[in-house]
């Protein structure tokens, strides 16, 4: 396929992703702020009233903030006030763009790491596409779009996904000026939240995806600088919050932390790939010093089988890949440490874990496509087709929610009375 068709089918492909993501989130921009859910603590704030001014900047940079170091989602408010004030419009309006513009970086990364799987460039293309799309409009990225006190989940996974995208370009090129602005984007991406301190074990993964070879020492110094600025970032997030990152009074045991962590994998498993009744608050299934239910054995049990009978199949080299590239963002947050954390599962948190899954979705249905005969292919695109509106119209119901802190109160109460598999005692 020649570069003309290859330029077509990228712009193309971004054009659309810009027109759905304004389609699907433009309500956003009648909403007001969530006053009562922390809107009014972190973007109503002395920071952000005081706008640029270098002292201010200084004072965002050097201190900690209600037991959180965010600097660059701080700084990212300030301007939007230092020009626009207080009109949540403008303040949605930057949180939607950021996410469209996060769903084009999807495009860019899944793109380059499924070159090495097809060799016909508009299939690459087409499963970097449906990726990105399905990122873009799935239920549980709503979230951190809708709610302006979540923006730094969206700032930080713009810089890691810069840094993913300049990682691969310096594996294929081996141009050290790759590897530096991974770093630089590392940095800005633990600037706006912790959560980036797993781009080392992406870093691994996408060696692995490349056949890099893991004996050789360049491989291993390249990771020195970023498990070094980690290990900083870590005394840092401990730095900001004190006494508090951890349950100061009750905690879990190590083997109620294990089940509830199998547990929180599968939450976030199934949320991805098939959101159902989706909340903002998930109350933990039982209380610490009570016995955990029983049904909640059937999660570790279920998910050792399902990987020792699919053994053969997860370690092929782009399923490794997905599932680790899951594994490796949800790992922070999948309870093993008790962390003062008031819900098991916050949909926040799976937002760049998703795109793992996303993306062996779309390569299993390609490789579904290319062995199917003509009236099965058929069959297979109405399903996708069916899955993609699912996606769609969940997202664009969902999104109400959000207008206001009542409506989002009494959502989370009506979801939480309908689960029955929750202690709220």
């Amino acid at each position: 396929m020649n570069a003309k068709l290859l330029k077509n089918f990228f712009s193309h492909h971004i054009t659309q992703l810009c027109l759905a993501g304004i389609v699907v989130f433009a309500p956003l921009l009648t909403f007001s702020f969530l006053i009562g859910w922390d809107d009014q603590i972190y973007v109503l704030n002395r920071y952000t009233e005081s706008g640029l001014a270098i002292k201010n900047i200084i004072a965002i940079i050097t201190e900690f903030y209600y037991s959180q170091y965010a600097p660059l989602n701080q700084l990212y408010y300030s301007a939007i006030f230092e020009f626009f004030g207080y009109k949540p419009a403008y303040f949605h309006a930057c949180s939607m763009v950021i996410h469209i513009a996060n769903s084009v970086l999807v495009y860019l990364f899944v793109n380059q790491i499924t070159e090495k799987l097809f060799t016909e460039a508009s299939g690459k293309k087409h499963i970097s596409f449906i990726t990105a799309l399905l990122f873009l409009i799935a239920p549980i990225n709503l979230e951190p779009v809708a709610w302006i006190a979540a923006s730094k989940v969206l700032i930080y996974a713009f810089f890691y996904l810069l840094s993913l995208i300049f990682y691969v370009k310096y594996i294929k090129s081996v141009c050290s000026k790759y590897y530096y602005y991974t770093l630089v984007c590392f940095i800005l991406s633990f600037a706006a939240k912790e959560q980036a301190l797993t781009l080392p074990l992406a870093m691994l993964l996408l060696d692995n995806l490349y056949g890099r070879e893991f004996k050789r020492a360049l491989l291993w110094w390249e990771k020195m600088p970023p498990l070094l600025l980690s290990f900083l970032f870590v005394l840092a997030s401990f730095q900001s919050q004190g006494r508090f990152v951890f349950i100061s009074t009750e905690s879990y045991e190590l083997t109620d932390r294990l089940l509830l962590s199998f547990y929180t994998v599968s939450e976030y498993f199934t949320q991805i790939l098939l959101p159902v009744n989706l909340c903002y608050v998930y109350p933990f299934p039982f209380l610490p010093g009570n016995s955990p239910p029983m049904w909640l054995w059937l999660f570790p049990v279920c998910i050792i089988l399902a990987t020792y009978f699919l053994r053969h199949i997860l370690l092929q080299k782009h399923v490794l890949f997905g599932a680790g590239f899951f594994f490796a963002h949800i790992i922070m947050v999948c309870n093993l440490v008790s962390l003062s954390r008031h819900s098991i599962v916050a949909d926040r948190y799976a937002y760049i874990a998703s795109i793992g899954l996303l993306w062996l979705l779309c390569v299993a249905g390609s490789e579904l496509l290319n062995k199917a005969r003509r009236v099965q292919k058929l069959y297979y695109k109405g399903l996708f087709a069916i899955y993609i509106i699912y996606f769609l119209t969940y997202t664009s119901v969902h999104l109400w929610v959000w207008q206001n802190a009542v409506e989002l109160k009494q959502k989370m109460r009506n979801e939480i009375i309908k689960r029955g598999d929750y202690d709220v005692q």
